[in-house]
């Protein structure tokens, strides 16, 4: 249900669009492969490959790739380690539609981080 939401909020922006969609990790490498999308949202929880293994996968073989991570938990340690992993942004999955678009705008733009929480920006990395 979230992926469907999210899904249509980035479709509904005029300059954006939905390349693939897939509900585990293992299934997101491939697709990433075949659609090699400008920025991508992952959700650090995926079962099977985590979001935070799917990102070092692909940033291995692909180190200009841009992620947001979308995540239910604002002091997770999954937040830590997706930075660290190479997401150039956590968001709340609860935040407003247009924050969502402003941080995949953010990334998309030479990779610059887009604004966190408070709490989440106290675990960025450096």
């Amino acid at each position: 249900m979230v992926r469907i939401g999210v899904a249509g909020i980035i479709q509904a922006a005029p300059d954006m669009t939905v390349v693939a969609q897939a509900s585990t990790g293992e299934e997101a490498v491939p697709l990433f492969e075949m659609h090699r999308p400008d920025v991508s949202v992952v959700d650090p929880r995926l079962p099977g490959m985590s979001g935070v293994d799917l990102i070092r996968t692909v940033r291995a073989r692909h180190t200009n790739s841009k992620f947001v991570v979308l995540t239910t938990y604002e002091d997770d340690n999954d937040i830590q380690s997706a930075l660290k992993a190479g997401a150039h942004s956590c968001l709340i999955k609860g935040m407003s539609g247009k924050a969502l678009v402003q941080a995949l705008r953010r990334a998309h733009e030479a990779g610059r981080t887009a604004p966190l929480s408070a709490a989440m920006a106290a675990q960025s990395v450096e």
